[in-house]
């Protein structure tokens, strides 16, 4: 992503700033993609896909287990007083996850910055500080903001609720097969809660999804597998699953809906407008406009001379230089005064 020059480099194609239709169109598609996988499945992007849930999954969480434990074991540390043992894992995980931000922090304006020159350190000082703003935003996240940001940041959660109706697919827990919730054995081999309360400590976002649907969840499925342990072990089927409202109520789940039928449709329409646009786009393009404010004029010689002026733009990102020459059709006796490019 080129800013100065203002153009985007893609798979082997330069777009500029005639080419904002395209943005227009992915930003349509990306929307109505939204649309109509939330209505299918509900918040997948939030516990698949979403960077956010990623990085906490993929790079923070197990670095953090690594060096202090889990959960259990944090917690349990953090309860006593300072010691040699929990100061040198608290500044090591510190100091892990200010690598792991200053590492995504370069990767990040590696897309607007040659990534050669600001990896080597040759890079102005605006884009190293570019890195330390978005490295200080990484910290604060991975350190202490964290589920907060779905909570409080986030809009996704706030109309989803538009986007989801009975049939959609969400976790719940069956209160038909898991109430009244009861310690001891008796739960145990009705195949009732048994109250061991693992779903609700796994769960990031610190809810009891025993209590029904709820804008906090993300969806990522930690509290099925907690279940599922523990109900394996006693020989019933996990209480907490992947379900819908409708299921729960006995109902059944049409897929083909209204909503989904419309997304969709506009979905298809969206990606045959942009691939006849991109199959169809020019390999370079050229406008030409007279000077402002100038009129013909006579040369001495008898000449009229009329200026004008070309711009002209490569869209073919290919190391080969490509040569353009300038010339007049239709006027006999034409003469181009212009280098060639």
């Amino acid at each position: 992503i080129d800013i100065p020059a203002r153009e985007v480099s893609v798979l082997g194609a330069i777009f500029t700033a005639s080419d904002s239709f395209f943005l227009l169109l992915i930003l349509l598609f990306a929307a109505f993609a939204l649309f109509f996988f939330t209505s299918l499945w509900g918040r997948i992007w939030c516990g698949y896909a979403c960077p956010q849930t990623v990085f906490l999954e993929t790079w923070i969480r197990p670095l953090e287990i690594w060096i202090e434990g889990d959960r259990t074991q944090r917690k349990r540390r953090d309860e006593q007083s300072w010691s040699l043992d929990r100061g040198w894992r608290k500044v090591a995980k510190w100091l892990a996850f200010l690598a792991v931000s200053i590492l995504l922090s370069a990767a990040l304006v590696s897309f607007f910055v040659p990534a050669r020159e600001l990896w080597t350190g040759q890079a102005g000082r605006m884009a190293y500080t570019f890195v330390a703003v978005f490295t200080f935003l990484w910290y604060l996240d991975f350190t202490w903001f964290r589920e907060q940001f779905c909570n409080y940041l986030c809009p996704y959660a706030r109309f989803q609720s538009a986007l989801t109706d009975d049939e959609t697919l969400l976790i719940g827990y069956d209160p038909a097969r898991g109430e009244p919730r009861e310690k001891g054995k008796a739960a145990a081999a009705d195949g009732r809660c048994i109250e061991c309360s693992k779903c609700v400590v796994v769960c990031p976002q610190g809810i009891d999804i025993r209590d029904g649907f709820q804008l906090e969840c993300i969806q990522c499925a930690r509290c099925i597998d907690a279940c599922t342990s523990v109900m394996d072990k006693l020989g019933h089927r996990t209480l907490v699953e992947y379900t819908s409202m409708a299921e729960l109520e006995g109902r059944k789940v049409r897929r083909l809906r209204a909503r989904t039928v419309v997304y969709g449709g506009l979905l298809l329409a969206l990606l045959g407008f942009g691939f006849t646009l991109a199959t169809q786009r020019v390999p370079f393009e050229v406008t030409v406009n007279r000077v402002p404010g100038s009129l013909f004029t006579v040369d001495p010689d008898g000449f009229v001379r009329n200026t004008y002026l070309l711009q002209l733009t490569n869209n073919d990102s290919g190391e080969t230089p490509v040569d353009f020459q300038v010339t007049v059709e239709g006027i006999e006796g034409a003469e181009v005064l212009a280098q060639d490019v």
